[in-house]
């Protein structure tokens, strides 16, 4: 993982402390990065979904940790809870994020 996304994965967990957010994981590729914020169960994954400020933090959060202009503008954001991953996909975290 690219020192850009290993600070942004620190400052989002701190920033997103309060809504469980134990863990980040990014997809890049030729589009812009998704953001995949990772909670431990669904009703978690719910509550953070509601909130209006997670592309505000997610966007400050890239910026401050260097990721490339076109990531910081054009990022998308998927909640994800462990539950829904060891429910759904068998606790596989590639076949989840294809």
């Amino acid at each position: 993982m690219a020192e850009e996304h290993v600070a942004a994965e620190r400052l989002l967990v701190e920033l997103l402390a309060d809504s469980a957010v134990r863990s980040v994981r990014f997809v890049t590729g030729p589009l812009p990065v998704a953001v995949w914020l990772v909670v431990e169960d669904d009703e978690e994954a719910r509550a953070l979904r509601t909130r209006s400020d997670v592309d505000e933090i997610v966007s400050r959060a890239l910026r401050e940790a260097g990721l490339a202009s076109r990531d910081v503008e054009g990022f998308r954001v998927v909640v994800q809870s462990e539950e829904t991953v060891v429910r759904d996909y068998e606790g596989s975290w590639f076949y989840a994020m294809r």
